[in-house]
């Protein structure tokens, strides 16, 4: 009896110290959050440039969920993420956070507070016994900071959740927007026509406007960052308005078509565009070439006659597939793939870029090679000019640091006058800026059409690179790395053909094999057991 007795005593002891320990553990699991994510890109975790937003928040930011209570099941799986999702950056956040939950069918003040916030009601069909029917639901977010506020109107899917909750807190945190404009006046790609999904997607986090050098006028100094994409020819007035927008700290992209392939004649020409002297003097150099790549490229289809379609390898197309990617940048070591169409390389002029950044952001595969001068498109022919000799090629890179005016010892180019302006106006009292104080950041690509919104489609990498791209310019690495979390499925890496057939040996030859040795030991093992049976019988 006193055995069982102790016995008893013993398992309530244990029982209260495992009670102890867990009632421990969740009690600093309030102040400290921990989370074990063992996915390459940490998806089902908030990125750490979140994290530091949130342990960085001087004031209370208010974030108000309006969600009905009954919900379909389908829509009822995001609010189950939203509240995850919340839960975590209410840990990062150090009470910073006053998250509230409202169901706007409740109250009608509240259902005319989220009417007035932009947050709509929407329509679902839920299944109940058997039955179809249409319910109306809300399922809205609204974030709140001083008398500042973002509203997510509709949350209708959960890959975008962390990136449109974090640029929210950051937009109602700065209270005001940075500026990105596109240059105008020479042809450039129409950011409504060309680059609609483009425009749309950084009018998101950012003022975007256009602006137009002809007239002789500076780019305002409100700008941040200034996309220079596809231009004709510039003229040295332009130019020296687009020298001294870097020279005032600024970032610029160029994204630049040396070679031209107009879908209606489809032959390739050489463009003319004028940056060649100030791109050169800032030690970045387009080629005018057109690159082809025979291990890593797009499939591209083709009319031929009688309507049909022909899809092939395109090597004109090359595909970067992330190992030939910076992997220390942030703006693409996360990405998967970016496909260019009719690129040219972008060359480097080492002696010009003493104590630069200089980032080669994208290559080729070691497979790449160049046509010039006599440009041949035609996927028919075009294996008939591949030379032996292959190599590795750059198709964009960034240059950031003290950059030195290419106007500095000349005088301020006169524009050519307009309605607007004289040519004298402009240049009142004006004084060349002769280098950057802190520092410009340029980035270069040999391509203008890569994120064109007809060639978008099922190209998402394109899209994420050229908008981490600005991220990073203007914003820092705030925004950089939630983007990427919304990937395009992993390509199959490229495999040379000597591995193909080691591997197809293997499979055919090897495994099969195996088997059969296996069978024959099994086989010989049991006549060994039968042996030894009728010898102890």
């Amino acid at each position: 009896m006193q055995v069982q007795r102790k016995q008893r005593y013993g398992l309530l002891i244990n029982l209260v110290l495992i009670v102890a320990v867990l009632g421990i553990i969740n009690f600093i699991a309030i102040d400290y959050f921990i989370r074990f994510d063992l996915t390459e890109h940490k998806t089902y975790s908030v990125t750490r440039p979140t994290q530091t937003l949130l342990r960085g928040l001087d004031d209370i930011v208010s974030i108000k969920i309006y969600c009905s209570k009954k919900l379909p099941t389908q829509i009822d799986r995001i609010a189950r993420e939203i509240k995850d999702t919340l839960q975590e950056y209410n840990a990062y956040a150090k009470g910073k956070l006053q998250i509230e939950w409202i169901d706007p069918a409740e109250n009608k003040e509240d259902e005319e507070k989220a009417r007035r916030l932009g947050i709509p009601q929407l329509q679902a069909n839920i299944i109940e016994k058997d039955k179809q029917e249409v319910v109306n639901i809300y399922l809205g977010i609204g974030i709140f900071y001083a008398d500042r506020k973002e509203i997510i109107p509709a949350v209708r899917e959960i890959s975008n959740l962390e990136y449109d909750l974090t640029s929210a807190i950051l937009k109602v945190k700065a209270g005001t927007r940075k500026k990105i404009y596109f240059l105008t006046g020479h042809n450039e790609r129409d950011i409504y026509k060309e680059y609609n999904t483009l425009r749309k997607n950084l009018e998101e986090n950012y003022e975007v406007s256009t602006f137009d050098t002809t007239s002789g006028l500076s780019i305002p100094e409100e700008a941040d960052t200034l996309i220079v994409a596809g231009p004709g020819e510039l003229s040295e007035r332009d130019k020296y308005e687009i020298d001294q927008f870097l020279m005032k700290d600024k970032n610029i992209f160029f994204l630049i078509d040396s070679v031209n392939v107009p879908a209606e004649v489809f032959m390739a020409m050489a463009k003319q565009h004028r940056l060649e002297d100030l791109l050169e003097h800032y030690g970045i150099k387009i080629k005018k070439n057109l690159v082809l790549d025979g291990q890593s490229h797009s499939m591209v289809s083709f009319q031929v006659q009688q309507g049909f379609t022909f899809t092939t390898n395109y090597p004109l197309w090359p595909k970067i597939v992330r190992q030939h990617m910076d992997p220390q940048s942030p703006i693409v070591n996360r990405l998967e793939t970016v496909a260019f169409p009719w690129v040219s390389s972008v060359e480097i002029i080492k002696d010009r870029l003493t104590g630069m950044e200089v980032i080669e952001l994208l290559k080729t595969t070691p497979f790449g090679w160049t046509q010039e001068d006599n440009y041949n498109i035609d996927y028919q022919r075009l294996g008939l000019s591949r030379p032996a000799e292959l190599k590795q090629l750059t198709l964009a890179t960034v240059v950031r640091g003290k950059f030195k005016s290419f106007f500095a010892e000349k005088p301020i180019p006169t524009p050519k006058s307009t309605k607007e302006t004289t040519s004298a106006e402009p240049d009142k009292g004006r004084q060349t800026i002769k280098e950057c104080s802190r520092g410009g950041t340029i980035l270069v690509v040999g391509d203008s059409d890569f994120v064109s919104d007809n060639l978008l489609a099922g190209r998402e990498g394109n899209l994420s690179f050229i908008l981490n791209a600005c991220d990073w310019a203007t914003l820092g690495n705030e925004l950089i790395g939630i983007r990427a979390k919304k990937t395009a499925l992993k390509p199959l890496q490229e495999t040379s053909p000597s591995s193909k057939l080691f591997y197809k040996i293997i499979n055919i030859g090897l495994i099969p094999c195996l088997f059969i040795m296996y069978g024959f030991l099994r086989y010989f093992w049991r006549q060994r057991e039968k042996k030894l049976v009728e010898e102890i019988v």
